[in-house]
């Protein structure tokens, strides 16, 4: 059974998730845009998958807000009460499994860009790991939540490991971002629990994306 997360939102904050969920989108395709201008430049292989990766992750977004914006206008008939994959429509349903699959294989590669490897065998693996662990649970939100905590906390792990090399206010932000967004998405394995777990995963996610955004100010700054 999968319930789609925005449901276990307090019916109050619902809209607030549409706007935040276009909000995410925008800053990812800013730096989706921006890394593939980089590349371009530079035709730096690692450079472009980072830029594919942020792209798969806006076009998540995007089908994340479109999602939440379908819970928003139904959601005074009840459509929450039994939201599950089987009683949706077809278009719903592909809606969130595209949004599954875009943001879990934009997660992987940016993962596999921070392993400075490439050998397209470790980007094999890592989006089979993450196919079969979608498949193979009985509660497919809970394994992508716990799947994309993972994979940001790599992320983290870089960032601060590069803020510790170079130590530059730029790095620093970066580093900041994704670990807020770590925390975000520890904050969203707890929604079943308490709906206020998804405002503050959403309010967490809004932060660090706000970082995000500010540092690509910075560095767009002439």
């Amino acid at each position: 059974m999968v319930v789609y997360y925005a449901c276990l939102s307090p019916p109050w904050f619902l809209g607030y998730s549409v706007l935040f969920s276009f909000l995410f989108m925008l800053a990812s395709l800013l730096i989706a845009g921006f890394s593939l201008s980089i590349y371009l430049k530079t035709y730096s292989k690692n450079v472009r998958l980072f830029g594919v990766g942020f792209l798969l992750i806006a076009l998540s977004y995007l089908t994340q807000a479109i999602l939440n914006l379908f819970v928003y206008v139904r959601a005074k008939n009840g459509i929450c009460d039994n939201l599950q994959l089987q009683s949706l429509n077809v278009l719903s349903h592909l809606g969130i499994g595209l949004h599954l699959v875009l943001m879990t294989v934009g997660l992987a590669l940016l993962v596999y860009v921070t392993l400075k490897t490439r050998e397209p065998k470790i980007l094999a693996l890592l989006l089979i790991v993450s196919g079969v662990m979608l498949l193979l649970s009985k509660n497919v939100m809970y394994a992508f939540f716990l799947l994309s905590t993972i994979y940001l906390a790599l992320l983290t792990w870089h960032f601060v490991d590069n803020y510790s090399h170079k130590k530059e206010k730029m790095t620093l932000i970066i580093a900041v971002a994704f670990f807020i967004l770590t925390l975000g998405w520890i904050g969203l394995l707890f929604i079943p629990y308490s709906p206020l777990f998804y405002i503050l995963g959403s309010m967490l996610h809004l932060s660090g994306f706000g970082l995000i955004f500010w540092n690509y100010t910075l560095v767009r700054r002439p």
